[in-house]
Protein backbone atom coordinates (compact mmCIF):
# COMPACT_ATOMS: atom_id res chain seq x y z
CA UNK A 1 0.00 0.00 0.00
CA UNK A 2 2.94 2.31 0.82
CA UNK A 3 4.10 1.57 -2.69
CA UNK A 4 0.93 2.53 -4.51
CA UNK A 5 0.69 5.71 -2.29
CA UNK A 6 3.98 6.97 -3.52
CA UNK A 7 3.68 6.55 -6.68
CA UNK A 8 0.33 8.24 -6.43
CA UNK A 9 1.38 11.00 -5.13
CA UNK A 10 4.72 11.13 -7.00
CA UNK A 11 2.77 11.21 -10.21
CA UNK A 12 0.28 14.04 -8.46
CA UNK A 13 2.87 16.20 -7.94
CA UNK A 14 4.56 15.77 -11.45
CA UNK A 15 1.25 16.49 -13.42
CA UNK A 16 1.00 19.61 -10.94
CA UNK A 17 4.46 20.84 -11.91
CA UNK A 18 4.09 19.33 -15.51
CA UNK A 19 6.52 17.33 -15.24
CA UNK A 20 6.40 13.56 -16.28
CA UNK A 21 9.06 10.30 -16.85
CA UNK A 22 9.35 7.24 -17.91
CA UNK A 23 6.95 5.94 -14.93
CA UNK A 24 4.35 8.25 -15.08
CA UNK A 25 2.03 6.15 -17.58
CA UNK A 26 2.04 3.35 -15.12
CA UNK A 27 1.61 5.84 -11.96
CA UNK A 28 -1.61 7.14 -14.13
CA UNK A 29 -3.26 3.46 -14.55
CA UNK A 30 -2.45 2.79 -10.76
CA UNK A 31 -4.23 6.28 -10.25
CA UNK A 32 -7.30 5.02 -12.76
CA UNK A 33 -7.46 2.12 -11.24
CA UNK A 34 -7.53 3.43 -7.86
CA UNK A 35 -10.36 6.03 -8.60
CA UNK A 36 -12.31 3.48 -10.64
CA UNK A 37 -12.50 1.60 -7.64
CA UNK A 38 -13.32 4.31 -5.33
CA UNK A 39 -16.07 5.04 -8.00
CA UNK A 40 -17.39 1.88 -7.03
CA UNK A 41 -18.44 2.72 -3.41
CA UNK A 42 -21.04 5.30 -4.80
CA UNK A 43 -23.41 1.94 -4.74
CA UNK A 44 -22.74 0.99 -1.15
CA UNK A 45 -22.92 4.98 -0.23
CA UNK A 46 -26.44 5.02 -1.59
CA UNK A 47 -26.96 1.68 -0.06
CA UNK A 48 -26.54 3.08 3.14
CA UNK A 49 -28.15 6.76 2.12
CA UNK A 50 -31.43 4.35 1.36
CA UNK A 51 -31.50 2.53 4.47
CA UNK A 52 -29.66 -0.37 3.71
CA UNK A 53 -27.12 -0.75 6.41
CA UNK A 54 -24.17 -2.33 5.22
CA UNK A 55 -21.51 -3.00 8.00
CA UNK A 56 -18.40 0.08 7.16
CA UNK A 57 -15.10 -0.64 8.78
CA UNK A 58 -14.37 2.06 11.02
CA UNK A 59 -10.87 2.31 12.40
CA UNK A 60 -7.99 5.01 13.60
CA UNK A 61 -7.12 6.39 10.12
CA UNK A 62 -3.79 9.26 9.65
CA UNK A 63 -4.57 12.10 8.54
CA UNK A 64 -1.77 13.45 6.18
CA UNK A 65 -2.08 9.84 4.78
CA UNK A 66 -6.00 10.59 3.99
CA UNK A 67 -4.68 13.32 2.49
CA UNK A 68 -1.98 12.39 0.45
CA UNK A 69 -4.06 9.87 -0.86
CA UNK A 70 -7.08 12.69 -1.72
CA UNK A 71 -4.80 14.93 -3.63
CA UNK A 72 -3.29 11.55 -6.04
CA UNK A 73 -6.39 10.43 -6.59
CA UNK A 74 -8.21 13.82 -7.22
CA UNK A 75 -5.37 15.94 -9.29
CA UNK A 76 -6.19 14.11 -12.41
CA UNK A 77 -9.65 14.34 -12.18
CA UNK A 78 -9.24 17.88 -12.32
CA UNK A 79 -6.60 18.31 -15.14
CA UNK A 80 -9.45 18.63 -17.85
CA UNK A 81 -10.60 22.21 -16.54
CA UNK A 82 -7.08 22.89 -15.75
CA UNK A 83 -7.30 23.10 -11.68
CA UNK A 84 -5.14 22.77 -8.64
CA UNK A 85 -5.08 20.67 -6.15
CA UNK A 86 -3.63 22.03 -3.01
CA UNK A 87 -3.57 20.52 0.28
CA UNK A 88 -3.69 23.03 3.20
CA UNK A 89 -2.68 20.93 6.42
CA UNK A 90 -2.88 22.99 10.08
CA UNK A 91 -3.54 19.96 11.81
CA UNK A 92 -1.73 16.18 11.92
CA UNK A 93 -3.11 13.14 13.94
CA UNK A 94 -5.41 10.84 13.35
CA UNK A 95 -8.89 10.51 13.40
CA UNK A 96 -12.06 7.80 13.85
CA UNK A 97 -13.68 6.06 10.50
CA UNK A 98 -13.60 4.59 7.44
CA UNK A 99 -11.16 5.67 4.80
CA UNK A 100 -12.94 4.62 1.78
CA UNK A 101 -16.15 6.37 2.75
CA UNK A 102 -14.04 9.86 3.26
CA UNK A 103 -12.18 9.46 0.36
CA UNK A 104 -15.45 9.24 -1.66
CA UNK A 105 -16.72 12.19 0.70
CA UNK A 106 -13.55 13.90 -0.74
CA UNK A 107 -13.76 13.26 -4.38
CA UNK A 108 -17.88 13.69 -4.55
CA UNK A 109 -16.77 17.53 -3.42
CA UNK A 110 -13.86 17.82 -5.22
CA UNK A 111 -15.91 16.65 -8.20
CA UNK A 112 -18.31 19.34 -7.87
CA UNK A 113 -15.80 22.02 -7.49
CA UNK A 114 -14.04 21.10 -10.57
CA UNK A 115 -17.36 20.92 -12.67
CA UNK A 116 -17.93 24.51 -11.21
CA UNK A 117 -13.84 25.97 -11.64
CA UNK A 118 -12.01 26.86 -14.43
CA UNK A 119 -7.82 27.41 -14.32
CA UNK A 120 -8.23 28.07 -10.45
CA UNK A 121 -7.30 25.90 -7.08
CA UNK A 122 -9.12 23.43 -5.07
CA UNK A 123 -7.76 23.96 -1.70
CA UNK A 124 -8.33 20.79 0.79
CA UNK A 125 -8.02 22.42 4.44
CA UNK A 126 -7.65 20.77 7.79
CA UNK A 127 -7.44 22.48 10.80
CA UNK A 128 -8.26 22.23 14.17
CA UNK A 129 -11.46 23.57 15.95
CA UNK A 130 -11.62 24.85 20.01
CA UNK A 131 -13.13 21.18 20.80
CA UNK A 132 -10.77 19.13 19.87
CA UNK A 133 -12.82 15.65 19.99
CA UNK A 134 -13.10 16.97 15.81
CA UNK A 135 -10.79 17.90 12.60
CA UNK A 136 -12.58 20.43 10.46
CA UNK A 137 -12.19 19.84 6.88
CA UNK A 138 -13.15 22.71 4.06
CA UNK A 139 -13.01 21.90 0.48
CA UNK A 140 -12.59 25.26 -0.95
CA UNK A 141 -12.64 26.44 -4.92
CA UNK A 142 -12.41 29.48 -6.90
CA UNK A 143 -15.17 28.71 -9.10
CA UNK A 144 -18.63 30.63 -10.07
CA UNK A 145 -20.59 29.39 -7.17
CA UNK A 146 -23.96 28.23 -6.27
CA UNK A 147 -27.15 29.63 -8.12
CA UNK A 148 -29.01 30.90 -5.56
CA UNK A 149 -32.73 29.24 -6.20
CA UNK A 150 -30.33 25.82 -5.42
CA UNK A 151 -29.13 26.74 -1.95
CA UNK A 152 -32.42 26.27 -0.01
CA UNK A 153 -32.77 22.46 -1.27
CA UNK A 154 -29.07 21.72 -1.60
CA UNK A 155 -28.97 18.69 0.10
CA UNK A 156 -31.99 16.83 -0.92
CA UNK A 157 -32.38 14.07 -3.11
CA UNK A 158 -32.37 15.24 -6.85
CA UNK A 159 -31.14 18.45 -6.55
CA UNK A 160 -28.51 19.38 -9.64
CA UNK A 161 -27.75 22.07 -11.14
CA UNK A 162 -24.98 20.69 -13.89
CA UNK A 163 -27.61 17.96 -15.00
CA UNK A 164 -25.81 15.24 -12.41
CA UNK A 165 -27.91 12.74 -10.51
CA UNK A 166 -28.37 15.24 -7.64
CA UNK A 167 -27.38 12.08 -4.98
CA UNK A 168 -24.00 13.48 -4.53
CA UNK A 169 -24.15 15.95 -1.54
CA UNK A 170 -27.05 14.01 -0.15
CA UNK A 171 -25.18 11.00 0.82
CA UNK A 172 -22.11 12.74 1.54
CA UNK A 173 -23.78 14.74 4.40
CA UNK A 174 -25.34 11.33 5.35
CA UNK A 175 -21.96 9.75 5.47
CA UNK A 176 -20.37 12.67 7.12
CA UNK A 177 -23.14 11.90 10.24
CA UNK A 178 -22.22 8.19 10.12
CA UNK A 179 -18.72 9.67 11.32
CA UNK A 180 -20.51 11.72 14.06
CA UNK A 181 -20.16 14.95 12.08
CA UNK A 182 -21.89 17.40 10.01
CA UNK A 183 -21.59 18.71 6.37
CA UNK A 184 -22.38 21.94 5.71
CA UNK A 185 -22.17 25.19 3.00
CA UNK A 186 -20.25 27.60 4.65
CA UNK A 187 -20.01 30.03 1.55
CA UNK A 188 -20.52 30.41 -2.10
CA UNK A 189 -21.01 33.45 -4.62
CA UNK A 190 -18.75 34.85 -7.62
CA UNK A 191 -15.20 34.27 -5.93
CA UNK A 192 -16.10 30.17 -5.07
CA UNK A 193 -17.18 28.03 -2.86
CA UNK A 194 -16.87 26.48 0.48
CA UNK A 195 -18.15 23.28 1.97
CA UNK A 196 -17.01 22.33 5.34
CA UNK A 197 -17.44 19.21 7.43
CA UNK A 198 -16.24 17.72 10.73
CA UNK A 199 -15.17 13.88 11.85
CA UNK A 200 -14.65 12.61 14.95
CA UNK A 201 -10.94 12.60 16.32
CA UNK A 202 -12.06 8.94 18.25
CA UNK A 203 -14.56 6.69 18.43
CA UNK A 204 -18.00 8.05 19.60
CA UNK A 205 -21.52 7.58 19.27
CA UNK A 206 -22.40 8.27 15.73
Amino acid sequence: MFLKMSKMSLSGMQLIAHRVDQETPENLRTIHQEAMRLADLVSSLMDYSYGSRREETFAPVELEDLLQRVRAICTPMCLKNQNRVVLAEETGGSLYGSEEMLLQIFINLVGNANRHTRNGTITIRASAVEDPAFVVFRVEDTGEGIQPELLPHLFEKGTSGDGSSGLGLAICREAVEAHGGQLNLEQTGPSGTVFVFTVQREKGET
